[in-house]
């Protein structure tokens, strides 16, 4: 029986250390000039659907001489339509990846090695991995 729920509540607690050490990182860094580009485009294209350069929904957006890919703005959109542009909404969606993300690398890493204990370990090797460059 205990069997039966060991990994969900693992993945849980997983999914909470990774929402935990993003918050965290979060609060130890400012808001950098690509989350604010992509921050003002969302917002931008939620109250006139064109960018900064008034291309209507375009699919790049350019933003500081480089050119952006649109996914993250198009996404953030309905986070900025509830909270209005601040900082917290525009990283919002990056916290609702930091708990997904390890539930959907357990899938996919069960998917090629069809081994529960190498994708538990993925799972919780993962927010080290994406969070722990920035440790240092």
């Amino acid at each position: 029986m205990i069997k039966k729920y060991l990994i969900p509540v693992l993945l849980i607690l997983i999914s909470l250390l990774s929402l935990f050490i993003n918050i965290y990182k979060q609060n130890l860094n400012c808001l950098t000039t690509d989350e604010a580009a992509f921050g003002y485009n969302a917002y931008s294209i939620l109250k006139t659907g064109k960018d900064e350069y008034g291309s209507l929904l375009p699919l790049r957006f350019k933003s500081f001489g480089d050119y952006k890919m649109p996914l993250y703005s198009y996404l953030s959109i309905p986070f900025i339509a509830l909270g209005g542009l601040n900082e917290t909404t525009t990283r919002s969606l990056n916290t609702v990846i930091a708990i997904l993300f390890p539930f959907i690398m357990y899938l996919l890493s069960y998917q090629l090695f069809k081994n529960k204990h190498i994708s538990l370990l993925t799972s919780f090797l993962l927010p080290f991995e994406i969070y722990g460059k920035k440790f240092s």
